[in-house]
C-alpha cells in the first residue's frame, strides 16, 4: 500500500511540474526529432512536438555527374522543412550511395559479400575504396560544394540548419 501511495504522489508531483513548466521558446531545437517525409507541414501540424528532422541525401542523387549538382532537389527539401518550422540536421550519404561515375573515373570499387539485411532481403553493396586519392578528391570537392551552396540558401532556411553529420558508410 505504501509503495502504491508513493508512486501516486510521485506521478502527481511530476504532472504538476509539467503543467507549471514554462513553455519552450518557439524556435527551440531541443526535443523530439523525426526522419522527415514528403509533407513537412502536415507532419508539424499532426505532431507539433517535433522540433526537427534528419535529412539524408544520397551523394549519387546530389551529384549525378562529375561536378553537376542537383541543387533544386537539395533546396526544395531544405525549404520545405524550414517553412514548416522544423530544424534540420543533414548528411550526405556516401559509401554505397556514392555516384557510379566515381568508379568510371578510376576509384576502385570494393564489393561486399551478399548477405541478408535485417528484413531478410539480400544486399551486395559496393563501396568506394576510401583511401584512393581520386575518391578523397571527389568526396572533398563535393563537401566543399555543399558548404558553399548552404551559404547561398535564404537566411530563414540557413538558420534552421543546426548540424551536419558525416555519413561515409551504410549507417551514417
Amino acid at each position: 500500500m505504501r509503495t502504491h501511495t508513493y508512486w501516486t504522489l510521485a506521478k502527481l508531483a511530476l504532472a504538476a511540474l509539467l503543467v507549471a513548466a514554462p513553455a519552450a521558446p518557439a524556435d527551440n531545437p531541443f526535443g523530439v526529432w523525426w526522419r522527415g517525409g514528403p509533407n513537412a507541414a502536415e507532419l508539424k501540424q499532426r505532431c507539433p512536438w517535433i522540433q526537427g528532422v534528419f535529412v539524408a541525401i544520397r551523394w549519387g542523387d546530389l551529384e549525378p555527374a562529375a561536378g553537376r549538382y542537383d541543387w533544386e532537389m537539395f533546396d526544395a527539401t531544405f525549404a520545405r522543412y524550414a517553412r514548416a518550422g522544423l530544424h534540420i540536421q543533414y548528411m550526405i550519404w556516401a559509401g554505397p550511395d556514392s555516384p557510379r561515375w566515381i568508379y568510371e573515373a578510376g576509384v576502385p570499387e570494393v564489393k561486399t559479400t551478399p548477405t541478408l539485411n535485417p528484413r531478410g532481403k539480400p544486399h551486395g553493396w559496393t563501396y568506394p575504396f576510401y583511401l584512393d586519392a581520386n575518391y578523397k578528391r571527389f568526396y572533398h570537392r563535393m563537401l566543399g560544394a555543399v558548404a558553399r551552396h548552404v551559404d547561398t540558401l535564404p537566411k530563414d532556411v540557413r538558420e534552421k540548419i543546426i548540424c551536419v553529420q558525416t555519413a561515409e558508410g551504410t549507417t551514417g
